[in-house]
């Protein structure tokens, strides 16, 4: 089944994504995220990764959304897709200061999503740091050649299926074998 995530990254689109996903009724996921909360998108990112869900990013795929794009078995997206990675932040009320703690906490997100770079794109370790450590944004054949993206998407209404009664396409109507 098909799922979309457009818009902002948090706890019930979490819950939401990660239901499906445990229920096996998600083997396509459509993103299309400015961002949002980091700590809903590593729990997205922790239950598709090791699960057969393509990813297609399409729009922006950015910050948190970007890590939810790389849980996926195939990434693609669309050819006007833009992407953007910058460095972990900690939303903090006026007038508040970053205690040990969330300096801690920042580092060991830092170091996650740094990690995360390296083992799914293939990034050397130097090249993920300065994706993590500024704003960097990118189209999709910078997404290709840093390993982020697998192909561009091309429209999917031909693709077909294997049915009871043969090939079909999504649409239901018989195809033919090519």
């Amino acid at each position: 089944m098909v799922r979309y995530i457009f818009g902002e990254i948090t706890d019930e689109v979490a819950e939401s994504v990660i239901t499906a996903a445990n229920a096996g009724e998600l083997d396509e996921l459509w993103v299309c995220s400015n961002g949002g909360d980091l700590c809903a998108a590593l729990a997205i990112y922790d239950v598709i990764v090791g699960k057969d869900i393509k990813v297609v990013g399409t729009g922006c795929v950015q910050s948190a959304g970007l890590i939810i794009f790389l849980g996926g078995s195939e990434r693609l997206a669309t050819r006007n897709t833009r992407f953007m990675s910058h460095d972990v932040s900690i939303a903090l009320e006026e007038g508040s200061k970053l205690t040990e703690s969330d300096v801690a906490e920042l580092a060991a997100l830092h170091e996650n999503v740094r990690r995360l770079f390296i083992e799914r794109c293939g990034l050397p370790e130097d090249a993920a740091e300065s994706l993590v450590g500024q704003d960097n944004n990118f189209g999709i054949d910078e997404a290709i050649s840093m390993g982020f993206v697998h192909r561009e998407w091309k429209d999917d209404s031909t693709r077909f299926r294997q049915g009871s009664t043969g090939f079909r396409s999504v649409d239901g109507r018989k195809s033919k074998r090519s």
